[in-house]
């Protein structure tokens, strides 16, 4: 009866922590305000707009990643040279309250004169 009650209780607090912690994680992530700036691998590089992601948790990576785009760090950069024709498929996507970059195929760069 004791290895009953161990199994149901074990499988209640699954299901109740299956339920929580996405939303916890999820509600944490919040947005990204990222520029799309052509030379993102330089200092200075030239900003073409800024916008804002949705960031979402991702169990796959154990942080919050872009909500749209696979995950992908490159989904900022892609998404800047399709909808801004002045990036002329050159555009880095850039956070603006960090030194960090990521180019179309998600490889980071970080400026360190920032």
């Amino acid at each position: 009866m004791k290895r009953v009650s161990l199994f149901l209780a074990v499988i209640g607090f699954m299901v109740i922590g299956s339920l929580t912690l996405p939303q916890i994680a999820c509600a944490s992530c919040g947005s990204a305000h990222i520029r799309c700036c052509i030379g993102g691998d330089q200092s200075p590089a030239s900003i073409v707009t800024t916008t804002t992601f949705s960031m979402c948790w991702s169990w796959k990576h154990l942080e919050c990643r872009p909500c749209h785009g696979g995950a992908k760090w490159s989904y900022f950069a892609e998404w800047c040279n399709s909808n801004y024709p002045g990036c002329q498929n050159n555009c880095f996507g850039c956070y603006t309250d960090q030194n960090l970059c990521y180019d179309k195929h998600g490889q980071a760069y970080i400026d360190p004169n920032k």
